[in-house]
């Protein structure tokens, strides 16, 4: 919601915000709904990238924990 509030800073700077979550769209979607009082980010114009492979999270260090690969969950990473 902080970087919404600033999109005319980002957009004077010539600079393209995007979001990203390990969550799927289905979640992002679920998110988008309530109002920000409500927990959610409702207001929010930026694209939000769903990395459900987790690459990009990994790539860019943002991980908290360690997860490891399974074939069982179609590729999925699970949390250990």
């Amino acid at each position: 919601m902080a970087f919404q509030g600033k999109i005319k800073e980002f957009e004077k700077r010539k600079v393209a915000v995007v979001g990203c979550s390990v969550d799927s769209h289905f979640s992002q979607r679920k998110w988008l709904q309530p109002e920000p009082k409500d927990s959610g980010i409702k207001g929010v114009k930026y694209p939000i990238v769903s990395d459900l492979s987790k690459t990009i999270s990994e790539n860019y260090d943002v991980l908290a924990g360690t997860y490891e690969y399974s074939e069982e969950l179609t590729g999925i990473k699970v949390r250990k």
